[in-house]
């Protein structure tokens, strides 16, 4: 996995790109602060000195209880005031951190707006029932309104007129056809017709498609592992290779078939609906 090379600026004088491991500002010699973030920037090389790479893969920095002095992973003594790592020491470790690919920082200003990003706002709670409930009250309110107003008219009828309509049943003969003669009815005729349709298997032709075929796997560098000490090492993700393959297939092709049957046409005597012209 490759090692890259991180930096970090400095809050004291405001030089830009200190080297990762640089426990001082290579401008003002203040010390790097014990809360400090890196960042790789997008052009950041690959280390390909053998004692870099040990050193980047020692581990991660420790701050010193003490002096707040930061300290390589193999440093047994605080290089500022000599406090002993030990166990029984309360020295803090930076942290290692990974990120997304599209996450990674490449500069103190990708740092701050990742800190000063504020919460997105709650979702503003829907006040569109507050909207109906005024409109029902307002239009109760106008009905009110308009009901204390009355008033008297005085009309003459000339003439008035009506009718109706009479629904009358008849039992007559009414004409009819299905698969088979009621007990009641008189055959008329008899004839074929289609009763339904078979799915029927006509048998098989010859496609092809393109389909894709799985031909092997491939790693990929999907972020970045801040190694808590300066240094950036590569994460590699695994994601399978695909080839389009073009492949012949037999369908099977299906045909519908009427299916036929005798059916009837008869008369039967029924009561049938009509009415009366209105009078």
């Amino acid at each position: 996995m490759a090692i890259r090379i991180g930096r970090w600026d400095c809050g004291a004088c405001g030089h830009v790109g200190n080297l990762g491991p640089d426990t001082k500002c290579n401008q003002c010699g203040s010390p790097r602060p014990s809360n400090v973030v890196f960042y790789l920037p997008s052009d950041s090389d690959e280390v390909s000195d053998e004692n870099q790479i040990r050193k980047a893969k020692s581990g991660t920095n420790w701050v010193c209880a003490y002096c707040q002095a930061q300290n390589t992973a193999t440093d047994t003594v605080c290089n500022s005031c000599g406090s002993p790592n030990t166990p029984q020491e309360e020295h803090r470790k930076l942290e290692e951190k990974v990120y997304d690919l599209s996450e990674v920082p490449t500069s103190s200003e990708d740092i701050k707006r990742n800190k000063q990003t504020p919460p997105p706002p709650p979702p503003k709670k829907s006040r569109k029932w507050l909207k109906i409930l005024g409109i029902i009250v307002g239009v109760v309110l106008f009905f009110v309104f308009l009901s204390t107003f009355k008033s008297d008219v005085d009309v003459n009828v000339d003439q008035k007129q009506w009718s109706r309509t009479i629904k009358i049943e008849k039992f007559d003969f009414v004409t009819e056809e299905d698969w088979q003669v009621p007990a009641e009815g008189q055959l008329l005729e008899s004839f074929q017709a289609v009763h339904h349709h078979d799915r029927v298997s006509r048998g098989y032709e010859t496609k092809t498609r393109t389909v894709q075929v799985k031909v092997g796997e491939e790693k990929y560098v999907s972020g970045q592992k801040d190694l808590g000490n300066g240094y950036f090492e590569d994460v590699y993700s695994t994601r399978p290779i695909y080839e389009d393959r073009t492949e012949t297939y037999e369908e099977e092709v299906f045909e519908d078939v009427p299916v036929y049957q005798t059916k009837y046409r008869y008369k039967i005597k029924k009561w049938a609906d009509g009415c009366l012209p209105a009078v």
